[in-house]
């Protein structure tokens, strides 16, 4: 066994031991004569060194942003369970931490896998919160906060540990009271937009929790396959805007706290003029001089075209 992994066998060794110590609290103006005076100090260094052992491995572990660079270190997420990559969550609910690992890319079966979970809470590493213990492949740890307040909030550390490696992640949760949906911004009453160009619809809604957001044209849903969403923010997306894509848009904010609608906004294509009937080649017989002759024209587009007539390229007059 290499100093390295003997070292690390070591610490987690006095981690575990730690917690089997009575709480110790030393005063400065206690004063230890004789054999007291040396087992004071002695017991004084256990504990500091438990402390910086303790802060040191949670120090050494690799952040889970740095996984790829670490293939001997297990592999790991944390999140909520009931609101998933959200910060901000709101008071009396239960919610629940979920610490999930699993083997490292490399190493033999028994040292990749994670054998040791533990949560901290505000960067009080020499006390964990809970700790689950495994012998497989993956791990999962879970902490309950029940009826949450806002005295929980803070930082939530976990810490995976295999026998070459540890990994390291935080959430930083704040409690608030709950908040129902509300829109930050009003969609703007009419869009418009060329044919064929590339065009965005946005939508901002807060509350705590934070509101699913869900986009309807003349009311019906808009499938969420065309729609991005991050932090509150839903953006309804067009590769190509077509004829089809006019009409009427809104949002619909959804949470467990109640719902909301935003203002509609009227989405119109503008497109180029296209002609539908051309003018015809046509022959007429004079009769005293004058002949009359039809000629017809039409075209299409938005908005709607203005026709004007030439002959041989010159513009023509429009009667009244």
């Amino acid at each position: 066994m290499s100093l390295t992994e003997s070292s690390k066998n070591i610490s987690r060794n006095l981690k575990e031991q730690v917690h089997l110590l009575p709480r110790m609290t030393f005063h400065s103006s206690i004063i230890f004569t004789g054999k007291r005076k040396k087992e004071g100090r002695l017991a004084m260094l256990l504990v500091m060194a438990l402390y910086v052992i303790a802060v040191d491995a949670v120090d050494d572990c690799v952040p889970v942003e740095s996984l790829h660079r670490h293939p001997r270190a297990p592999s790991m997420s944390l999140t909520t369970l009931e609101f998933p990559g959200e910060d901000i969550l709101p008071t009396g609910y239960d919610i629940t931490i979920i610490c999930s690992s699993n083997s490292s890319k490399v190493g033999g079966h028994e040292d990749a896998y994670p054998y040791s979970i533990q949560y901290y809470y505000n960067e009080n590493y020499n006390n964990y919160i809970k700790v689950c213990d495994g012998n497989g492949d993956s791990l999962v740890c879970k902490y309950f906060i029940q009826n949450a307040r806002k005295s929980h909030s803070g930082k939530y550390e976990c810490v995976s540990e295999n026998n070459m490696d540890c990994t390291w992640d935080k959430l930083t949760l704040t409690f608030q009271d709950p908040l129902p949906p509300y829109f930050n911004v009003d969609l703007p009453t009419n869009r418009n937009f060329s044919a064929g160009s590339e065009a965005n619809l946005s939508c901002h809604a807060s509350g705590i929790p934070r509101p699913a957001i869900t986009w309807f044209k003349d009311g019906h849903r808009v499938p969420s396959s065309s729609v991005k969403e991050f932090n509150g923010y839903s953006i309804l997306a067009f590769d190509s805007i077509r004829l089809n894509d006019q009409g009427k848009y809104w949002c619909e904010a959804n949470s467990t706290e109640g719902w909301n609608r935003s203002a509609g906004t009227s989405l119109t294509v503008l497109w180029k003029p296209v002609f539908k009937n051309h003018p015809l080649s046509t022959s007429a017989y004079l009769n005293s001089s004058v002949a009359t002759v039809n000629l017809s024209c039409e075209a299409d587009g938005f908005p709607l075209p203005v026709i004007g007539w030439l002959n041989n390229n010159s513009q023509l007059s429009m009667a009244p």
